[in-house]
């Protein structure tokens, strides 16, 4: 039997990187070493990554038959203090906001108020408010006759 440098404590750590392919790592928070995760790591269901600077917490195996630099690799990845990964509140995010613009979709737009300025008082001029036409034509354009 092998012996592992981790115990079988919970540990906290930071993710390095986690590339598109669904592995990368995460570097512990009271040393300078960092763990090996994998998608299939991660306590969560639906589309599992994680995001670069995200805290999480896990657990560490030994997997001795791992490539180099891999033998050491996280397990049950979940957010600071049982949380939530960043993957798990996205979506959730992403489904309240197509919930609430779907739900405002349905709502009928109010229109805007005309907007109402107050006139500027001119010294000899009196303002007087006159009522909008409801289509805005031209009155027919008068020719002058041509003066030689």
């Amino acid at each position: 039997m092998t012996t592992s440098k981790y115990d079988n404590r919970v540990y906290t750590g930071r993710v390095k990187w986690f590339n598109p392919q669904g592995w990368g790592f995460i570097s512990l928070n009271d040393s300078t070493e960092d763990i090996f995760v994998r998608w299939d790591n991660l306590a969560c269901d639906g589309y599992k990554y994680l995001v670069q600077g995200e805290y999480v917490q896990f657990n560490v195996e030994h997997k001795p038959d791992a490539e180099e630099g891999k033998e050491y690799q996280a397990a049950n990845v979940n957010g600071v203090g049982g949380g939530k990964l960043m993957c798990e509140t996205r979506h959730e995010q992403r489904v309240a906001a197509a919930r609430h613009r779907q739900e405002n979709q349905a709502q009928p737009q109010h229109e805007r108020p005309p907007r109402v300025t107050a006139p500027v008082p001119v010294a000899g001029h009196q303002w007087v408010l006159v009522p909008q036409q409801a289509t805005l034509q031209r009155p027919p354009r008068q020719h002058q006759p041509r003066r030689n």
